[in-house]
């Protein structure tokens, strides 16, 4: 199947079942990521796009950091990012989920598609306990593997499992030409999630440049990035739009331009491959530490002709992942 008949298909899944589930309610989006990893900034343009489209009112847009957890409607939807940081790796953003759900018990809440992994079992346990008291939380895992750690543990609350929301971004408005040179990317991780089984210098060619996100080698100093600090303390009720109205839609062209100079990308960033992929590139995927990339291909990707999965050869030890399904 070729990508863009795929990506119709999965941004097809997406509306089918989540529209129902917010149509007709206004929204707080929390959780977006004010910092520069331009693939959880893909996932915040492909919400955005994906409410503005479907004409849902979106009231307020905080990061975990920014959020003043001031009283709210209880018809409102909160909507909490989706990606790859449920679990404890990130704590740090588990545990703003955790009290947004303790904090708003009457509002419905929804946490977008989201990989799931625990290095510890009773983390995972105390998490599942702390979410099962909230009356009308929906939790979508983003693979097939974390929707069977959801219905395993999470059983008390709704589940439900949908592609990563990067696929409905909306690309009007940025500059998507591509490159025609034959330049090719080794888009190489460099955090705690790399996955130290491979050995890429038997797999990558020569003439592959190699990068992280830009904003990950090379501090902003943009004038943008200069305003962005004047206002986050001396107008701080300012801050949540500038990043919402400048900062996103800036990163989100950094990305766009930087995979755009290449037509093939060897990736080990899940947002790599999926950036690319909206690109029209040629992608080799690799695996991340605990099988995050794996698991989001196996679910939505085999079959797509631009795009490969290259595996470690050497096994990686038993996770949470794992032994969900055991």
């Amino acid at each position: 199947m070729k990508a863009t008949d795929k990506i119709k298909e999965l941004q097809g899944i997406i509306a089918a079942r989540l529209l129902p589930e917010i149509k007709g309610k206004k929204i707080i989006l929390l959780d977006v990521p004010y910092y520069s990893n331009i693939g959880d900034t893909l996932i915040w343009q492909g919400t955005h796009d994906l409410l503005k489209s479907n004409d849902i009112e979106c009231v307020q847009t905080s990061s975990k950091d920014s959020f003043d957890f001031r009283q709210i409607p209880a018809d409102w939807v909160i909507l909490l990012q989706g990606g790859g940081n449920f679990g404890d790796i990130w704590a740090e953003h588990q545990l703003f989920r955790e009290k947004v759900i303790s904090s708003y018990p009457d509002n419905k809440i929804i946490i977008l598609p989201q990989t799931i992994y625990f290095a510890k079992e009773e983390n995972l346990k105390r998490d599942a306990e702390i979410f099962s008291r909230h009356n009308d939380l929906l939790i979508v895992a983003r693979d097939e593997v974390s929707f069977g750690i959801l219905n395993k543990y999470y059983g008390r609350n709704r589940a439900l499992l949908l592609p990563d929301m990067a696929l409905c971004i909306n690309f009007k408005k940025f500059n998507t030409t591509g490159a025609n040179d034959g330049r090719t990317l080794f888009f190489e991780r460099q955090d705690k999630e790399a996955n130290p089984l491979y050995v890429y210098n038997k797999i990558i060619p020569d003439n592959a440049e190699r990068h992280e996100w830009p904003l990950m080698e090379h501090q902003d100093i943009s004038w943008r990035t200069k305003w962005l600090y004047r206002i986050k303390y001396r107008l701080p009720r300012y801050y949540d739009a500038y990043w919402n109205l400048v900062m996103r839609k800036y990163y989100i062209g950094i990305g766009v331009d930087f995979i755009n100079r290449y037509e093939t990308v060897f990736t080990t960033r899940l947002h790599g491959a999926i950036l690319s992929l909206l690109l029209g590139k040629k992608i080799v995927l690799f695996d991340n530490s605990y099988g995050k990339n794996s698991s989001f291909f196996k679910t939505w990707l085999t079959g797509v002709d631009e795009i490969e999965l290259i595996e470690p050869t050497v096994s990686k030890p038993d996770t949470i992942l794992n032994i969900s399904h055991g």
